[in-house]
């Protein structure tokens, strides 16, 4: 039997409709309230379109982020 990890605040998850790696800010029901790691506006997306990101995508979209942010570009 495989464990589907939990999705809980702080963590970080890929939004399969706007295909990108995101990290819920909070929740409501099924509905979870995403942002991007170099933040941004927060949307919501529905339970069954976000599954926990990999530690590869995690890393990468901070990482992303990071560059931006010393690049200026955010």
């Amino acid at each position: 039997m495989t464990r589907t990890p939990k999705i809980v605040v702080g963590s970080y998850v890929v939004d399969e409709v706007r295909k990108v790696v995101a990290q819920v800010m909070g929740h409501e029901g099924p509905r979870f309230q995403l942002r991007l790691p170099k933040g941004g506006c927060e949307w919501e997306a529905a339970l069954e379109n976000v599954r926990p990101a990999t530690l590869r995508e995690e890393l990468r979209a901070k990482v992303q982020a990071a560059n931006e942010a010393s690049e200026g570009r955010l």
